[in-house]
């Protein structure tokens, strides 16, 4: 068998453990990447009925009401007293983290007119970002992005957007939301200025931005990995790639139905979302056009490192073979010469067996002979360039 077909063999057999390694936990990784570990709606189940996962988080409801010199926060006991709060500023914000408590959410979405279907996926945390217009508000889901002990994670941001509100609803503390918090805090840019459709933006747009912050660390990552790919040896490295491969498919999922509700968006003129606004989700959707660029490239970089991988694994074994080679093809005259002289045959019943028994340089003679053999070998292969740097 050629030695690279040989190579080949070795190689599949090399990389199995681990790509076994990683399949093995795939599903639990898509159950992780998708932000939810709760099951979908059960079959059967009344369409728009509030059933909150069993692991579900109490609720935690915050508010913000602002407009351009007035500005109030605070938290809310129960969502039943959210809404009077609608009204009295130019915009009002109601945050609302966790949804452990189903009667809390229909309360809310009768008090705000919102639809029980839109409250039934707000509940079932597994949604594809998407926009879903209802009479009394427009309904947007994203994803929002985590590395959680260097594990992809999704949470899921649930966006009602009225006339003169935003309700957002999400699974957990925690987000990328502060930064724009407080910027209405310290009316810092043109929110507290603008309606509620810009709010829902800048919401929109913080979420998407901070795609930018995890695709580059993929980048350190494969950086990373790209030296250790070139030092070779390392056996943990396809796993790490399959790893990172399987994490930036997800990413580019979740940012096509994010690109294609910033394209519902602006394609059908929301009357909630007023030009102004409408010139700004452009700019978020040219965000979204970076981001899949910058995850193509990533896709493109990971298969690079997996064959420049196999490459240098190649490279390295072909050494290995040509030094197993070089050492066979030396003792091949060795062992020739020394079963030669140990044949051992009887010298009385001829002059030609073997005289060499008798004669007193023998055994000298016999390892020299070896020794200068193995001695040209090597200078053959040295000059040749076979072994170390070839001499001028």
């Amino acid at each position: 068998m050629p030695p690279d077909s040989a190579f080949d063999i070795h190689a599949s057999l090399f990389f199995i453990p681990g790509i076994m390694a990683a399949m093995s936990r795939t599903k639990a990784r898509k159950r992780r990447a998708r932000g939810k570990l709760d099951p979908p709606p059960k079959v059967g189940e009344s369409p728009g009925s509030i059933t909150p996962p069993d692991d579900a988080l109490p609720l935690a409801i915050q508010f913000m009401r602002y407009g351009a010199e007035s500005f109030e926060e605070g938290t809310l006991a129960t969502a039943a007293v959210a809404f009077p709060l609608v009204g009295t500023h130019s915009v009002t914000w109601i945050d609302i983290t966790g949804t452990a408590d189903a009667t809390a959410i229909r309360q809310l979405g009768d008090a705000f007119g919102f639809h029980a279907l839109a409250l039934e996926d707000v509940v079932h945390g597994n949604q594809r970002p998407k926009l879903e217009d209802y009479p009394s508000a427009n309904f947007l889901v994203l994803r929002m992005p985590e590395m959680v002990n260097d594990t992809l994670e999704f949470d899921q941001m649930n966006i009602f957007v009225g006339a003169n509100f935003v309700v957002t609803i999400q699974e957990k503390p925690g987000d990328c939301l502060d930064p724009l918090r407080e910027r209405i805090r310290q009316n810092i840019g043109r929110v507290r200025r603008e309606l509620a459709d810009y709010l829902a933006y800048a919401i929109m747009d913080t979420i998407v931005d901070s795609f930018f912050p995890l695709l580059e660390t993929y980048g350190d990552r494969l950086e990373a990995l790209e030296v250790r790919a070139i030092e070779g040896g390392h056996s943990a490295i396809p796993t790490e790639i399959h790893s990172i491969r399987y994490d930036l498919r997800v990413v580019e999922r979740v940012l096509w139905s994010t690109r294609e509700l910033l394209n519902a968006l602006q394609r059908v003129g929301h009357e909630r979302f007023t030009p102004t606004t409408q010139v700004f989700l452009r700019d978020c959707h040219d965000h979204t056009g970076q981001l899949l660029d910058l995850v193509s490239s990533s896709q493109d970089l990971s298969r690079s490192l997996m064959e420049l991988h196999q490459a240098a694994l190649s490279a390295k074994a072909n050494e290995i073979m040509k030094m197993l080679t070089i050492v066979s093809t030396v003792f091949i005259p060795l062992s020739f010469v020394a079963g030669v002289y140990g044949m051992n045959f009887d010298t009385s019943e001829s002059g030609l067996n073997m005289p060499e028994l008798h004669w007193r340089w023998g055994y000298p003679f016999a390892l020299g002979l070896m020794a200068l053999t193995a001695g040209a070998l090597l200078w053959y292969f040295r000059r040749r360039g076979w072994l170390g740097q070839p001499r001028p």
